[in-house]
């Protein structure tokens, strides 16, 4: 593997740990407050905004997991699978900061009796964004994005690259195998 490719490994592996950690902290926190017009409050976590982003992303960090450990065919599968879900991630996140009265309302309906889309919309009085968590949070997902396309990256050039066991082309020097069947010893090299 060319110096190139070792360190675009290297950064793989380094924006899966900054995605876990922003992940970590950032879908733990609380993103949104609602504040409906008879004066209570609705916090909102990552993890009851974005329920869907949050499964996709454990499926990305075990994708992630599982291309660091095969190679070849399943690791070309496991990455892929990686960007697959990383992107669906980045999408049910940014669908979720767009939908908080609709992830709460489970939680309105329950404190003031009432249902319908259209009645729980008259009674929300104000939505306030927390911009670090949630920025924590889309940060961490384009890091697994961005991780997963180095991975495609990096299985390209491995695909490439002379294995251990194989003479590299152009070699002059006779194979092993070939000098003992010759009646020499490849040990006096």
């Amino acid at each position: 593997m060319t110096d190139a490719a070792k360190k675009r490994l290297t950064l793989r592996h380094v924006l899966g740990a900054i995605a876990v950690i922003a992940l970590l902290v950032g879908f733990g926190q609380p993103w949104s407050n609602i504040t409906l017009t008879t004066g209570q409050t609705i916090t909102l976590t990552g993890n009851d905004q974005a329920p869907l982003a949050l499964s996709l992303l454990l499926v990305t960090a075990a994708a992630h997991a599982l291309s660091l450990l095969v190679y070849r065919g399943a690791h070309v599968a496991a990455v892929i699978v990686q960007a697959v879900s990383a992107l669906g991630a980045l999408w049910a996140t940014l669908a979720a900061l767009a939908g908080a009265i609709s992830a709460a309302r489970p939680q309105i309906t329950q404190l003031t009796g009432l249902s319908g889309a259209d009645t729980i919309n008259e009674l929300v009085g104000q939505v306030t964004t927390a911009p670090f968590p949630t920025g924590v949070s889309v940060v961490g997902v384009g890091a697994f994005v961005l991780s997963a396309l180095l991975g495609l990256t990096i299985w390209r050039e491995r695909k490439h690259t002379v294995s251990r066991f194989d003479r590299p082309s152009g070699s002059t020097d006779q194979h092993p195998w070939d000098e003992m069947s010759d009646g020499g010893d490849p040990t006096d090299r």
